[in-house]
């Protein structure tokens, strides 16, 4: 099985408010993608010429195995499917229709993590 994989790092394991925190927000992220078409730039995935309706959708498999872990390096978003990466990077018969970052936060990935951060800071939930 292959796992996609995008661990966001420099969290310390001490700071597991922060990891979880982020996890959370990394797999809410990737489900807004799912629902709105997108990929984590805000550029729309390509349109799907063999059925209709939206890409990635079809049966909801790939969007339910979307989940944010905690681990050793911090968070770690990851969808459990074989052909995630297919449509990560895309095939000769298929355009790529991003699903996380390609390395590191993307802005709108970036900008949620920071109002996470500055919640957790601001409620004093975050390990010093």
């Amino acid at each position: 099985m292959v796992n996609m994989k995008l661990n966001i790092p420099n969290v310390r394991l001490a700071d597991w408010a922060v990891s979880k925190a982020l996890a959370v927000t990394g797999e809410k992220l990737v489900l807004d993608e799912f629902s709105e078409s997108r990929d984590p730039y805000g550029k729309p995935w390509a349109p799907i010429q063999h059925r209709s309706g939206m890409p990635l959708i079809d049966t909801g498999i790939m969007r339910q195995s979307t989940r944010g872990y905690v681990t050793y390096m911090g968070a770690q978003i990851r969808i459990d499917q074989e052909y995630a990466s297919f449509h990560q990077t895309g095939t000769k018969f298929m355009p790529a229709r991003k699903l996380v970052p390609d390395a590191g936060p993307s802005p709108i990935w970036e900008a949620e993590f920071k109002d996470v951060l500055e919640a957790l800071a601001d409620s004093g939930e975050m390990v010093k």
